[in-house]
C-alpha cells in the first residue's frame, strides 16, 4: 500500500455485505497507511440496499464508493488493485480494471477454483477462514499495533462474518470468535447488524405463505 499512489477495492459482482464490509476494511487499511483509497460498486442489490442506506449516513465512507467507469479514469500504473471475496477475474466488479494494471492483491476465503486472475503480487486465500472480512480484520490488527477502527466500520466488519457464518452457526473456528471479539470491542453495534439483515414484511409473509402449503412426503 505504502508503495502505490492509491488503492482501488472492488468485490465480485452483485456484492454481498462480506464483500462491502472487506472493502470497507481495506479502504481503512489505505487511509492508515496514509494513501487514498476507492471501493468499485456497480449496482445496489437487494441484499445490500439496507447496508448501503447505513453507509450512505457516514459521508467520510461514503465519498470514496466509486462507479467502475471512474475507476478507470483514476487508476494509474502506481496503482495498487485489491480483489476482495472473489479470485476469479470474470466476476469482479470491473475486469477491465485488472487488464490496465498489474498490481493486483486477491484476498479471499473461497476454495481455489480453476479461474484465477492472472499474476497477482500477493496472494492471501485461506478456505479455512468463515468470510473475508474475518481475514480483512486480521490484516488490519497487524498493520498497527494499536489499530482503532470507528464504530460503523467495525459494524460492516461483523455484518460480513455474521451473513457468512449464518449468525456464527457455520464455518467458524476459534480465529472467527478472536476477529468478532475485536471488533466489538471497536464497538461494532450487533443489533444494527440485525437491523441490515431484517428481511421486509412482504417478503416474509410471501415465505410464510409458501411454507404453509408444504407437505412432509
Amino acid at each position: 500500500i505504502q508503495d502505490s499512489d492509491k488503492v482501488i477495492v472492488m468485490g465480485h459482482k452483485l456484492p454481498d455485505m462480506d464483500a462491502v464490509g472487506a472493502s470497507i476494511g481495506v479502504l481503512k487499511a489505505a487511509q492508515l497507511c496514509g494513501r487514498e483509497g476507492y471501493i468499485v460498486l456497480e449496482d445496489v442489490n437487494p441484499s445490500i440496499q439496507r447496508l448501503m442506506a447505513e453507509v450512505k449516513k457516514h459521508e467520510d465512507i461514503f465519498k470514496w464508493f466509486i462507479t467502475p467507469d471512474e475507476a478507470m479514469e483514476i487508476v494509474t500504473e502506481r496503482s495498487l488493485i485489491v480483489v476482495v471475496d472473489t479470485h476469479r477475474a470474470s466476476m469482479v466488479a470491473n475486469p477491465k480494471l485488472l487488464e490496465v494494471n498489474r498490481r493486483i492483491v486477491v484476498v479471499d476465503h473461497h476454495r481455489r477454483g480453476e479461474e484465477f486472475i492472472k499474476d497477482p503480487i500477493l496472494i492471501y486465500l485461506e478456505p479455512y477462514a468463515s468470510s473475508t472480512c474475518e481475514l480483512i480484520t486480521e490484516l488490519l490488527q497487524y498493520l498497527q499495533e494499536r489499530v482503532a477502527l470507528d464504530a460503523f466500520e467495525a459494524t460492516v466488519l461483523l455484518a460480513g462474518m455474521i451473513v457468512d457464518t449464518k449468525s456464527f452457526m457455520h464455518r467458524t473456528g476459534a480465529r472467527t470468535f478472536e476477529a468478532a471479539s475485536f471488533l466489538r470491542r471497536n464497538g461494532a453495534d450487533a443489533a444494527l447488524v440485525q437491523n441490515m439483515l431484517k428481511e421486509d414484511l412482504h417478503s416474509y409473509i410471501a415465505k410464510a405463505e409458501i411454507i404453509k402449503h408444504a407437505q412432509i412426503l
